[in-house]
């Protein structure tokens, strides 16, 4: 009998697991058709706003390198905070269905999904412990830090094991301001959220155990400050 309950429990987990997917499938699917029916004159409003937000964050000035994205048509372009931060910004690039963050010297080309990507070369890669700051497009977020994601699971696979080392330890909060100066030069990796604020889900989003969560999230109206899913501070946008 035994033998019974671990096939019952192992048929119950995936069972739950299936479930989840198909959650996330239709939260994916509700997201995207809300983004897709957004003006481009009010998106690019949004986007502006958004921009504004970002550029107001005080971890910038101390990061020694920031990761960034190349929009896709249903994701905030925020491209116009990148000369704020000059030669400090590099791009992820698709290498063996993980993330490989790269400087741009300005050459690029399309991949597989149809995202751009900076022509590569060795000595353009950064390590992703040199990476101060992680801004991250998604699906969908929740108010807890919770990500969705477009499927694929590249940023989750690649961030997932720098995610586990902040979640177990207490010195991995966001410093304010007033602490930026003194914060441990160690400290892990900033996961910033960027979303259209119609991509912000009002309960917890389905999560995996290998899913990152994110530590800010910013939106057109809000930027929402989270540590391991739990609030910290909110703030309006004017």
């Amino acid at each position: 009998m035994p033998g019974l309950k671990k096939d019952s429990h192992h048929s119950f987990q995936i069972n739950s697991a299936q479930a989840q997917e198909k959650d996330k499938r239709s939260l994916r699917s509700f997201y995207k058709k809300k983004i897709d029916h957004l003006l481009p004159s009010l998106k690019a409003q949004k986007q502006k706003k958004i921009t504004g937000l970002l550029d107001t964050l005080p971890f910038w000035k101390k990061a020694t390198h920031i990761a960034v994205y190349q929009a896709l048509k249903d994701e905030p372009c925020i491209s116009s905070s990148y000369n704020l931060w000059k030669n400090k910004i590099c791009f992820p690039v698709i290498e063996n269905s993980a993330l490989n963050f790269y400087k741009s010297r300005g050459s690029w080309q399309k991949n597989s999904l149809s995202i751009f990507e900076p022509m590569t070369r060795p000595e353009d890669r950064v390590p992703l412990d040199e990476i101060s700051v992680f801004l991250i497009p998604g699906r969908a977020f929740d108010k807890k830090g919770g990500r969705l994601g477009r499927g694929r699971g590249f940023y989750d696979k690649t961030l997932s094991s720098l995610d586990k080392k902040q979640m177990s330890s207490d010195k991995e909060k966001i410093p304010s301001s007033s602490k930026a100066e003194t914060a441990d030069k160690k400290k892990q990796a900033l996961f910033i959220g960027v979303a259209f604020s119609e991509q912000v889900h009002n309960k917890s989003l389905p999560l995996s155990d290998h899913d990152i969560l994110m530590d800010v999230l910013v939106t057109d109206c809000f930027v929402l400050r989270s540590l391991n899913g739990k609030k910290e501070s909110y703030i309006p946008a004017v």
